[in-house]
C-alpha cells in the first residue's frame, strides 16, 4: 500500500520502473533532464545551455535543482563552479546529500554519478 498524506494512492504490489533519464548519456537535450519541474525546464539558461560558452557544466541535486557555470577557464573549473553553486544552495542548507555533475560541455554525464570535477 502506498499512501500520500492521509489518502491511499495505490494498493497491491508495487513494481519498480526504469527511469531512463537518470542514465541518459549523449548530447545535451533539455527534454532528457530528470527530476526537474516544468518551471525549471523553461528557465532561459536551461533552455539555451547547449549554446552557452564553453567550457561549461551543469550540476543537479536530487531535489530537482540545477546550477550552471559557463565560460570558465577549464572544463574542470566549470564543473567545480557548478557543483559549488549547487552544494552551497541556501534553500537546502546541505540537506539530502550532495550534487552531481549532469553535463560537461554538451555531453550528459549523469550516468557516471560524479560528485567531483573531472
Amino acid at each position: 500500500m502506498l499512501a500520500v498524506n492521509e489518502e491511499i494512492a495505490a494498493e497491491g504490489e508495487l513494481t519498480s520502473k526504469d527511469m531512463p533519464r537518470l542514465h541518459y548519456a549523449g548530447r545535451y537535450d533539455v527534454s532528457q533532464i530528470p527530476i526537474i519541474r516544468a518551471i525549471t525546464r523553461r528557465r532561459p539558461d536551461v533552455q539555451s545551455y547547449d549554446l552557452a560558452m564553453e567550457p561549461k557544466a551543469m550540476a543537479i541535486h536530487p531535489w530537482g535543482k540545477l546550477f550552471i557555470s559557463a565560460g570558465d577557464p577549464t572544463l574542470k573549473d566549470a564543473q567545480a563552479s557548478a557543483l559549488a553553486k549547487c552544494n552551497s544552495d541556501p534553500a537546502r542548507s546541505g540537506r539530502d546529500g550532495g550534487c552531481y555533475i549532469y553535463a560537461a560541455n554538451n555531453d550528459v554525464v549523469i550516468g557516471e554519478r560524479r560528485m567531483s570535477p573531472k
